[in-house]
C-alpha cells in the first residue's frame, strides 16, 4: 500500500500580539504589521509489506514576520524576516518493522532533521536576531506484546546524543532511556 498526501496552507494574522519588555517589566500589545505563513506538506505511507513499513513527512515554510519587519523602530535589530523558532525545511521518517520469527516484537526508528532558525538573542547579551543550528535527531522504540493484554517497550530517545536547542538557551533532552509496561485496550 502507498499513500501520497500533499496540504498547502497560506495563513494570515492582522493586528498580532507580541510581548516586549519595557519599563523593566513584560507586556503584551498589539502590532500593525501582517504575519504571513504558507507552505506544502507531504505525507507518505509505504507498506512494504507485513513486516516493514516507512511513513515520511517533509513540510517547507516559508513565512514573514511583518509585525516586527513592518516597524522602523524595530526594524533595525532584526535582518532575518522570518517567524521565530519556525523552521524553513523538516523531515520526518519513522522506519517500523516487525522482526522476522517474532511476531509480537516491534521495532520503531524515527528520524527528524529540522533546519535552521531564527530566533531572539538573549535579555543578558542582545535582542538582535540569532539562528539556531539545524539537527538531526534520532529515536528507537522496541515494543513486545504480552498476552494480546500488555505492551513491554523500551525507548532510547535522542540516540546519537545530539545538542541542540529549538528555542535559544534551552537545551533540548540528552539522551535518555524509558522502559515500561502499557495495558493494551
Amino acid at each position: 500500500m502507498k499513500v501520497l498526501i500533499a496540504s498547502y496552507f497560506n495563513v494570515k494574522y492582522h493586528d498580532t500580539l507580541e510581548g516586549w519588555k519595557g519599563t523593566g517589566t513584560w507586556a503584551t500589545y498589539n502590532f500593525p504589521g501582517v504575519v504571513k505563513s504558507q507552505g506544502l506538506e507531504l505525507t507518505s505511507k509505504w507498506k512494504k509489506s507485513d513486516k516493514l513499513n516507512f511513513d515520511l513527512n517533509y513540510t517547507y515554510t516559508s513565512t514573514y514576520d511583518g509585525a516586527e519587519q513592518d516597524d522602523p523602530d524595530k526594524n533595525e535589530s532584526y535582518h532575518d524576516a522570518r517567524m521565530v523558532r519556525v523552521p524553513r525545511n523538516i523531515i520526518n521518517l519513522i522506519t517500523n518493522m516487525k522482526i522476522p520469527g517474532y511476531k509480537n516484537l516491534d521495532l520503531s526508528l524515527s528520524t527528524k532533521w529540522s533546519d535552521d532558525s531564527r530566533d531572539y538573542g538573549n535579555g543578558n547579551r542582545t535582542y538582535r536576531d540569532e539562528k539556531l543550528d539545524d539537527y538531526f535527531v534520532n529515536d528507537l522504540s522496541i515494543k513486545y506484546n504480552l498476552l494480546n493484554s500488555f505492551d513491554l517497550f523500551f525507548d532510547i530517545n535522542n540516540i546519537l546524543n545530539e545538542k541542540y536547542e529549538t528555542v535559544r538557551d534551552y537545551s533540548q533532552m540528552d539522551r535518555s532511556f524509558n522502559f515500561g509496561i502499557r495495558r493494551v485496550y
